[in-house]
């Protein structure tokens, strides 16, 4: 099984980071999406925020907020949410030039997210090969695998485990949530001190986090 995964399956992909590498030497960038709706195939892709994390320490200048241009879209619901104005659209970088810029940002790193599904999959939409070269740690899921015994990790309650659940569980001050800026900043926090609790059981590489 191992053989043919690594044959065919992603883990054959050598612009992918070992899952043995120490958890000090690797580059996270922590990211999220702000989006027209919830529809990832019809979405429009507002904003994308971007943090880095090195040596597992944020680096807080390098958080980043790209966002896109549009001339007409409507943001009737979801500006409730993300706050992004028909302005900041207008004012915005064209879609290409903020794919570009994050494709470049996150070069030879570990991709964070939480629920990163639906954000990787906006990217992927509009350039494919966009985290084709890039593992993924999910905060969700890394909160499971922390909270729940093997036989349980199918049996548990998602509202336990969103990103506001899990901030305030873990005492985390979160950044201007529901901006794609402050919702990366708030899971590179919610990811260090999950990884923090897994350095306590012994975790030191990659693969111990995934």
């Amino acid at each position: 099984m191992e053989f043919w995964k690594k044959l065919f399956g992603k883990d054959h992909n050598p612009n992918l980071i070992s899952h043995d590498t120490p958890l000090e030497n690797i580059k996270f960038v922590c990211l999220d999406t702000e989006t027209s709706s919830l529809d990832h195939t019809q979405a429009e892709l507002l904003s994308i925020g971007l943090v880095t994390i090195q040596n597992l320490e944020i680096k807080v200048e390098s958080g980043k907020e790209l966002f896109i241009k549009h001339q007409d879209i409507q943001l009737s619901e979801s500006i409730e949410v993300h706050g992004i104005t028909l302005e900041k659209c207008k004012n915005g970088i064209s879609l290409n030039e903020a794919l570009s810029k994050t494709e470049k940002y996150i070069e030879k790193s570990v991709l964070v997210a939480h629920n990163g599904a639906f954000d990787l999959a906006m990217l992927n939409r509009f350039n494919p090969k966009m985290t084709k070269s890039h593992r993924l740690v999910d905060t969700a899921r890394l909160a499971i695998r922390l909270n729940t015994s093997p036989m349980d990790r199918h049996n548990y309650e998602k509202k336990d485990y969103f990103l506001d659940t899990l901030l305030t569980k873990y005492d985390i001050q979160p950044l201007e949530r529901h901006t794609a800026l402050g919702d990366a900043y708030s899971t590179a926090l919610l990811f260090l001190k999950l990884v923090k609790i897994q350095q306590l059981r012994g975790a030191t590489q990659l693969r111990h986090i995934m």
